[in-house]
């Protein structure tokens, strides 16, 4: 079997993405099942063990929003966060909110646009433009050693945030926190600064990151199988020592190069993936390919058809805003 050598560290960042993504649609399979069936399911646990696993994928994307927030003039840094997020996730987000209300309520309408609610993952987006309104207007400004500092007070508040002690985002905003993510958007920030490759190059540190991840990832689908735990999509060390341990290994060439794909376009899949699974709720999930190989099936269909459609919509709007 070939393996790829990473010609440049964001095609590496893309794969991740890339896997994140299926990690996120994963998650969403589960509730999926849960939604039909006895959490005492095989075929349940199964997609509540591969749920578990995917809880890397939220703190990925919210690194990555570190780690490619760059020193850019203020036109230039708001106008991809206008045109590749914000204007696609208002459209979608109307689209959502007609499908899902049968009576236009204008209140209802606004709090579920700023919160993220009208299609139950969209609160990611919220809580991304937060990140880059506080890096933008604070973070940017910082030197690195404050930086550093900054990372120690972020993993504190992480933290804190995990155990339920900060009493005051409690309630409605609770689900769109900084304080959830905080932690992993400081170590993107730092990340840009630094080689990660440093960190993972000594093949000590390589065995030390692959026993650690799965000493983690043993316990995850133990407690998974024995108490039926639904990790949080803010857990603070698995995320951190999956996400080493993804960026030190070598993949094959075919698997990277489709999971980057994933990756590049994953706001996209992001956006549509709810409304595939949202009509599919109208069928048992056990009816379209058995109970186990539902799960794989599911899956599928999530990423490609956002994906297919996705591309189709870049295609058009790229012959249409053609210099």
């Amino acid at each position: 079997m070939s393996e790829i050598i990473y010609k440049k560290r964001d095609e590496r960042l893309d794969f991740i993405r890339g896997l994140a993504m299926v990690g996120i649609v994963l998650i969403h399979v589960n509730s999926y099942f849960e939604y039909f069936h006895s959490s005492e399911d095989i075929p349940v646990i199964i997609s509540l063990i591969l749920s578990n696993l995917s809880r890397f994928s939220v703190p990925v994307f919210i690194f990555s929003a570190g780690y490619f927030s760059r020193d850019k003039e203020f036109k230039e840094y708001w106008s991809t966060k206008v045109y590749t997020i914000l204007l696609p996730f208002l459209i979608f987000s109307v689209i959502g909110f007609f499908i899902k209300n049968n009576e236009w309520n204008l209140s209802l309408f606004v709090y579920q646009i700023l919160m993220g609610r009208t299609m139950t993952p969209y609160y990611f987006i919220p809580l991304l433009i937060q990140f880059y309104a506080l890096y933008y207007l604070f973070i940017k400004y910082l030197s690195t050693r404050q930086l550093w500092i900054g990372t120690t007070i972020a993993l504190g508040i992480n933290y804190l945030s995990n155990s339920g002690s900060l009493f005051f985002i409690k309630g409605d905003y609770e689900p769109i926190s900084l304080t959830n993510y905080i932690f992993f958007f400081f170590i993107g920030l730092l990340g840009s600064k630094y080689k990660l490759d440093d960190l993972i190059n000594d093949s000590i540190k390589r065995y030390t990151i692959r026993i650690a991840f799965l000493c983690l990832a043993s316990a995850i689908v133990y407690f998974s199988i024995i108490d039926e735990i639904h990790l949080k999509n803010h857990t603070l060390l698995y995320p951190i020592v999956t996400f080493l341990m993804l960026y030190g290994l070598k993949f094959h060439e075919t698997i990277v190069n489709k999971l980057a794909l994933v990756g590049r376009e994953s706001m996209g899949i992001f956006l549509i993936h709810p409304f595939v699974i949202h009509f599919m709720h109208t069928l048992d999930p056990y009816s379209w390919l058995g109970a186990y190989g539902s799960i794989f099936l599911v899956a599928l269909i999530n990423l490609m058809i956002p994906l297919f459609i996705w591309l189709i919509i870049n295609k058009f709007l790229s012959k249409v805003y053609r210099p």
